[in-house]
């Protein structure tokens, strides 16, 4: 993965006025009625991880994504109990898609 050069502060803007109010933001990260904590947090070129955490929880968007160029890998395991025919064409079927990893346990 590589790592785009990202200005956190607009992008944060942008997604929190599609999102909600900055007043509303402001009462939720327990500035009260002082939105210039926002403000400036819009104007940021970098921000502490545990405030980009409690951002994306909040406005349910995940700024992390925005640090890279592809989405991260995510690994999932499917296990399928269904009879030899069924699982070969599941295979088939899910081999198709290039980032997929078969193993067939016996």
């Amino acid at each position: 993965m590589s790592r785009k050069n990202v200005k956190i502060g607009a992008i944060i803007e942008k997604v929190v006025r599609e999102k909600t109010t900055v007043a509303c933001l402001a009462r939720q990260l327990g500035f009260g009625e002082n939105r210039q904590h926002v403000y400036n947090i819009f104007k940021s070129k970098s921000i502490d991880t545990d405030l980009l955490i409690q951002l994306s929880e909040l406005v349910n968007y995940d700024f992390l994504s925005a640090y890279y160029e592809e989405k991260p890998v995510i690994r999932q395991m499917l296990l399928i109990d269904a009879d030899n025919s069924k699982i070969e064409e599941i295979l088939t079927t899910l081999s198709q898609n290039k980032a997929l990893s078969i193993n067939k346990i016996k």
